[in-house]
This record gives C-alpha cells, sequence and structure tokens, in this order.
C-alpha cells in the first residue's frame, strides 16, 4: 500500500528496488476499486527503477492518488549494510510572491561492504530534484529537474507542465493541462540517448441532481526517443452515488500507434462500491 500520485506524460517510480512486476496491484485510496495494467496503466522497468505510467484514456487521470501493493526480491545469500540518506525542503511564499513554492529533494542510498557492485540485488542511487510551481487564480505552472544516478541506470529529467480548472456554471467544469518532458540518459544500457514527450488533455465534468456526476476526458501523447510511440485517447463516465453505495458507468476508446504498429482498444466499464 505505497502511496503515489499518477501523472500525465511522466512515470511515477516506486520507492522500493527488486519488484516483482508480475505482482503489482493498483487501488484507489479506499482500496475497493482496483485499476488494470495494460488499460489503465503500465509498468516501466528503467534501471533499477520500478515505474508507473498512465494510460491515456483509461480510468486513472492526472492527479489521481493510488495505492500500490507488490513483492519484492530479497537475495538471502548476500549480506550487506545500506547507508540511506534523504532531505526534502519546500519553500511556499505567502506576500509578495503569495502561489509561488521552491522545493529541493535529495536521496542517496549506498551500499555498504557488498560483495559484488554488479549483484542486481545490491541498489545504489543519488537522485535529487530542484523544481518550482506557481499558483494564480486558475493556472498551475509547474518546472523540476531531477538528477538521477545509480550503478545500473543513469539519467537526466527535465519537466514543464500547464495546468489549470475553469469553472463556466455551478454544475460544469472544464481542466486541461498539457506539458513536456525530456529525458537524457547518460549511460550505455539504452541505445537512443535521448527521449522526448510532449502530452496534453481537456476535460469536462459536472453534477446533476443532488448525487450524480458526469465526466468526459480526451488526451493525447507522443513520445519520440526509446519509445517511438503516440496515444490518443478518449473517456467518458457517469456515475451516481447513494448513501455508501456508488455506482459507475462508462466507456473508453485508445488509438495506440508504436513504431510501424497501430492498435485500437475500446472497452466498458461497469463498477458497483460500497463502503464498510
Amino acid at each position: 500500500d505505497e502511496s503515489l500520485v499518477m501523472r500525465d506524460g511522466r512515470t511515477q517510480f516506486l520507492s522500493e528496488p527488486g519488484i516483482v512486476t508480475g505482482s503489482i496491484v493498483i487501488t484507489d485510496t479506499s482500496g475497493q476499486i482496483a485499476y488494470d495494467r495494460g488499460f489503465d496503466y503500465d509498468v516501466e522497468v528503467r534501471g533499477n527503477r520500478t515505474g508507473l505510467r498512465l494510460i491515456v484514456g483509461g480510468r486513472l487521470s492526472d492527479g489521481d492518488a493510488v495505492l500500490v501493493d507488490y513483492d519484492i526480491i530479497v537475495s538471502r545469500d548476500v549480506d550487506y549494510v545500506t547507508d540511506e540518506q534523504s532531505f526534502y525542503l519546500r519553500h511556499e511564499f505567502e506576500r509578495y510572491l503569495r502561489g509561488l513554492a521552491l522545493y529541493y529533494r535529495w536521496h542517496d542510498l549506498e551500499a555498504i561492504d557488498s560483495p559484488s557492485e554488479d549483484d542486481v540485488s545490491i541498489l545504489e542511487f543519488r537522485d535529487w530534484l530542484v523544481g518550482f510551481n506557481y499558483h494564480w487564480r486558475w493556472l498551475t505552472w509547474t518546472e523540476e529537474f531531477e538528477h538521477y544516478r545509480s550503478n545500473f541506470s543513469s539519467y537526466d529529467q527535465f519537466e514543464s507542465r500547464l495546468e489549470g480548472h475553469h469553472r463556466l456554471n455551478d454544475r460544469v467544469r472544464l481542466g486541461w493541462h498539457t506539458g513536456l518532458l525530456l529525458i537524457d540518459y547518460v549511460d550505455d544500457v539504452v541505445d537512443d540517448s535521448d527521449t522526448d514527450v510532449f502530452f496534453g488533455g481537456l476535460s469536462l465534468d459536472g453534477r446533476f441532481r443532488s448525487n450524480g456526476y458526469w465526466e468526459v476526458e480526451g488526451r493525447v501523447r507522443d513520445e519520440d526517443g526509446l519509445i517511438d510511440e503516440t496515444v490518443l485517447g478518449v473517456r467518458g463516465k457517469v456515475g451516481y452515488t447513494w448513501r455508501k453505495l456508488r455506482l459507475e458507468a462508462g466507456a473508453r476508446v485508445e488509438q495506440r500507434e508504436r513504431f510501424d504498429t497501430t492498435r485500437d482498444r475500446v472497452q466498458g466499464f461497469l463498477q458497483v462500491t460500497r463502503e464498510f
């Protein structure tokens, strides 16, 4: 039950090494709704890291919080000690630059007295990230730069994102986001050293009667480099909540073009959940 916030266009990495990818289970924060690999999210392995990525047109949306459960492989015939430090600093301006926040994250882990640096059970990395976000009325602007070095894979990553919400009336809201992700691999693990990702989306959501809601969303992602892929997706859903019971139904359509292969997927879904 590791908590994670999904972001469109970006791979969100899990904290543990040695993850068994087939054991990954993702649910919403209540633990009642399970999401499907291949329809709602993809699993990406980058060096010694395992991450999750939204699928365009799936049930997960940008900014959704989820819980991730998984198993890890522990090598029992290797005896070593790890030295780990982490640091996070965030400052939010309250007066002259109200709405601006600066933050810095640093995470360093080193294996001490390990018998072999090539052993896949040994995780050594240095990861730091610096960024800011600025919230002004309906607009949020975010810039982040991440520097990651490990004994398996190393890269630099830059992300620029704009997003916002507009209240059209008392019951309807328009949402949008767009961004650019640049990844520069600085080792020989991958053949293509640069990957560029452009992503964006539009959504309309609203309410009807007292407990009903609906949402229509379209997203696009174009990736060039390690994976040459263009994805278009549309999702629509309608739901109703009565006491502790929630009924939700909808459909999603996705068109994925990867290298010279095009694949279309259409799926309908019906969910009934109840809180106890």
